[in-house]
């Protein structure tokens, strides 16, 4: 197998040089790289971005330097020559430093299954789609490398999201510099964020700025849990009136916003703007953390990594903490206008994102006040419900044959599909017994869709979990308990 390929006798390179961290499962079946689906995706991409296939260089040596414009595909090279966080090509990719990008390999792209360490791409559930993790930085599924592959490609050919940001900060400023700053913004975008110690529930710090000018980095509670500040209550109600007055924008704003009000007593604006919320409505498919929404329309290194630490213990951790918030709400900035930008001549999609951002007041305002519930609708729905399951747990131990089969038992449902039917193992738990879990059953049900019991296994989850969601305890005022 040849480890550089160059362009056909007659055909002048066009300066772009794909470095490759190995060869994939079909290029060693065919005896060239980039073969297969693989390859093909990789040059329908290079297609898409206007350039010529047949015109690269395609190489395994990841110092082999005549390119113009360099593509590094996989985690080998990326530690090699890679532009961005070398360390983890999650983090790093998407990053356009000297014509140079990296990203995922063509194969991890194309093959759901990693047929070389013999793993598959889950369903997504586990992802945390609120709170800080969700916000700041979360992994990429592999179901989705496809699309950030484009996007990375695209970078770099096309020159596009190639905006930068300066560190531009003010720090240092008293409690009365920051009151000024927040008063003299109005009908206009603040942008906003905050670090928080969930072991003490208190805001850290938080960064502001306006749509033009720099930041403004305000420390609350210092490394020892001292407060910063003699007068915090003026520093937050300087802080609310002017969110009061302006679009408060920010990333996941309704922890930001919730953990202010519920934690300080600071109320939220009705006015906000969510670039989670946002990124959502531009693509729904697509991870939506910080780190990528980032790296969709940017072209700055990943700072995800840069707090050092989110407990800090010394000054130089506080600081680095600090910076961090900062560096957030730069690129906030920045994501902002490149959204607005994008949607603008999409009349469907600006309403789209605006009809989001304009229900997160209420659905914020529900998390603290709740929602009226008609009890006796919700008594009746349970009972109908639960009667529903006993019937079906009756019809389920007939037609497999266990008396008292309990179709909610993972060793029940096991021991009857592995043992009793003698069906292959599709998936396994981490103990390394025959997984049951949903995403197993319905691979079952593909090979076996004959099997009327298994769809009936597959109905009681379903309706046990919205019997689960059913459930939850109710909140009485005092009125309620009088009467």
């Amino acid at each position: 197998m040849l480890t550089t390929i160059h362009p056909e006798p007659g055909r002048k390179h066009n300066g772009v040089v794909v470095k490759i961290s190995r060869p994939n499962r079909y290029d060693f079946t065919n005896g060239r790289l980039l073969s297969g689906p693989p390859g093909d995706f990789l040059k329908d991409t290079l297609r898409s971005c206007d350039v010529d296939p047949a015109e690269c260089i395609y190489t395994l040596d990841p110092y082999f330097n005549i390119g113009r414009k360099n593509i590094i595909l996989g985690e080998d090279a990326n530690r090699k020559v890679g532009p961005g966080n070398k360390d983890d090509l999650n983090s790093g990719r998407g990053y356009v430093y000297c014509e140079t990008v990296a990203t995922y390999l063509p194969v991890d792209c194309t093959d759901i299954v990693d047929h070389e360490h013999g793993w598959e791409d889950d369903d997504g559930d586990d992802e945390d789609d609120a709170g800080n993790t969700q916000k700041d930085s979360a992994p990429t599924a592999r179901r989705n490398y496809r699309f950030w592959f484009k996007s990375d490609l695209a970078k770099l050919l096309k020159n596009e999201r190639r905006s930068c940001h300066k560190f531009n900060v003010i720090r240092n400023l008293s409690t009365n510099e920051i009151v000024r700053a927040l008063n003299s913004l109005s009908n206009s975008f603040l942008y906003f964020d905050i670090e928080t110690h969930p072991p003490s529930n208190t805001v850290q710090c938080f960064t502001f700025a306006s749509p033009i000018g720099p930041a403004i980095q305000v420390p609350v509670y210092d490394y020892r849990g001292q407060s910063c500040h003699t007068d915090l209550p003026k520093l937050f109600a300087a802080l609310c009136r002017c969110m009061q007055r302006n679009v408060t924008v920010g990333h996941n704003l309704s922890f930001d916003l919730g953990f202010l009000f519920h934690f300080h007593g600071v109320p939220f604006s009705s006015s906000i703007y969510d670039t989670m919320l946002a990124q959502h409505r531009c693509f729904p498919e697509a991870e939506k953390s910080l780190a990528h929404t980032m790296s969709y329309w940017l072209n700055v290194p990943n700072h995800k990594g840069d707090a050092g630490t989110f407990t800090p213990y010394n000054h130089h951790q506080f600081q680095q903490l600090l910076d961090y918030n900062t560096n957030d709400v730069l690129v906030l900035r920045e994501i902002h206008n490149a959204q607005l930008k994008y949607a603008q001549g999409d009349s469907g999609l600006m309403a789209s994102i605006q009809q989001a951002n304009d229900v997160s007041f209420e659905y914020l305002t529900a998390g603290f006040t709740g929602f009226e519930v008609d009890v006796s609708l919700l008594r009746s729905k349970l009972a109908k419900t639960d009667a529903f399951l006993k019937d079906l747990e009756r019809v389920l131990s007939v037609l497999t044959g266990i008396p008292d089969f309990n179709p909610a038992s993972p060793q029940q449902v096991g021991a009857w599909l592995y043992e009793g039917l003698c069906y292959p193992i599709v998936d396994r738990t981490d103990s390394g017994e025959g997984a049951t879990g949903m995403k197993a059953l319905y691979k079952l049900l593909l090979k076996n869709p004959q099997n009327v019991a298994l769809k009936l296994v597959i109905l009681y989850r379903t309706e046990a979990q919205s019997r689960k969601m059913l459930g939850f305890e109710h909140y009485y005022t005092n009125e309620d308990r009088k009467s």
